[in-house]
């Protein structure tokens, strides 16, 4: 989470109130129109791809948002129907948008200024009844975008006006909006104030809290979204803390007194292993495994037991039988290992 999604994770704490997707799979098959920046369902969230095909099948609009098009999501064949068995393909996107790198930002202001236009002109492109109960800092929002130039947004962006004013009609007379993003966003110096603006949009358009709208930030493992909904996080809130604290009777402040590492080498797989170890040999719990598990790494790292040594050396600590194809000597390179021990400590 901290390496993929963290800045999604500040963004939307500042934004909302919590650091998570707010839809469930089902809001997919209701939204009206879905948008997707900076990530590659086909390449790397396949399974989104069936969501989407559905979401398409019930007349959702779906809007691409990447500085290279994908094959998978503009059309995706699926071998689970007739149609993907004889090859014939199914087209998702129905706007392709090829954002400069980066330039999600101003395409992001670019649309709300188009639709701020309109609601200017017309009152009713903005839920301004959500706006009034559910938001604050409209007015400070609505003079910063008055003061943005366009002609700056669409060179910042790398979108064609005509583009970016086809999209925005679109999105003016609809509610029901999903907004999708990954590491093309998150990975960006300015990556929580890109997210904090995807929301300043969902909300302008009152697309938070109902079926079919909300934030989607597309982790790679469900245990990522899990410790956000558990509020596993390295600088939890006064408030979580005094929450745990009554409902577990227990401190939840101090240093921590063990570790726990399930279904991988944590000393091998770790390039600063050395700083790890010293702060994890303070600990007092299982220190025999712990000691086990670093001479083994050092060994490992040195090349003087073999990849296939490692799942043999088990002690009482390995908890899980790990199958290595390959018995050359580590040498450094990552290509001549092909499995790691799985070790829980």
């Amino acid at each position: 989470s901290h390496m993929c999604h963290e800045s999604s994770g500040v963004a939307l704490t500042e934004s909302l109130g919590f650091g998570k997707g707010s839809v469930t799979l089902d809001d997919f098959y209701k939204a009206e129109v879905i948008i997707i920046l900076g990530q590659n369902p086909g390449t790397n969230h396949p399974r989104m791809l069936t969501a989407l095909q559905k979401a398409k099948e019930n007349n959702c609009i779906i809007i691409s948002v990447n500085p290279l098009p994908e094959t998978g999501l503009i059309a995706f064949n699926d071998p689970q129907t007739i149609k993907g068995m004889l090859g014939i393909k199914a087209r998702l996107t129905d706007h392709f948008l090829q954002v400069k790198i980066n330039g999600d930002m101003a395409l992001l202001q670019a649309l709300e200024k188009l639709l701020l236009e309109e609601e200017n002109n017309t009152g009713d492109v903005f839920d301004k009844t959500f706006i009034n109960e559910h938001t604050k800092g409209y007015n400070a929002f609505i003079d910063h975008l008055e003061n943005l130039e366009m002609d700056k947004l669409v060179n910042a962006c790398g979108i064609s006006l005509e583009e970016i004013k086809n999209i925005a009609s679109i999105l003016k007379n609809k509610s029901k909006i999903i907004a999708c993003w990954a590491m093309g966003l998150t990975q960006h110096k300015n990556a929580v104030n890109t997210i904090r603006e995807i929301v300043n949009l969902l909300l302008l358009k009152g697309s938070i809290g109902k079926p079919g709208a909300g934030t989607c930030p597309v982790r790679g493992h469900s245990n990522v979204q899990g410790d956000r909904t558990m509020g596993i996080y390295e600088k939890p809130s006064l408030a979580f803390i005094n929450a745990l604290e009554r409902t577990y009777s227990c401190h939840a402040t101090g240093k921590s007194k063990s570790f726990h590492s399930h279904g991988w080498k944590f000393f091998i797989c770790y390039t600063r292993y050395r700083i790890y170890c010293t702060s994890i040999e303070k600990m007092q719990t299982h220190r025999t495994h712990f000691n086990q598990a670093k001479q083994e790494s050092s060994d490992y790292r040195r090349g003087s037991i073999n990849t296939s040594d490692i799942g043999k050396k088990r002690s009482g600590y390995c908890k899980q039988r790990t199958t290595i194809r390959n018995n050359r000597k580590f040498n450094g390179s990552r290509t001549d290992v092909k499995g790691i021990a799985q070790s829980c400590f």
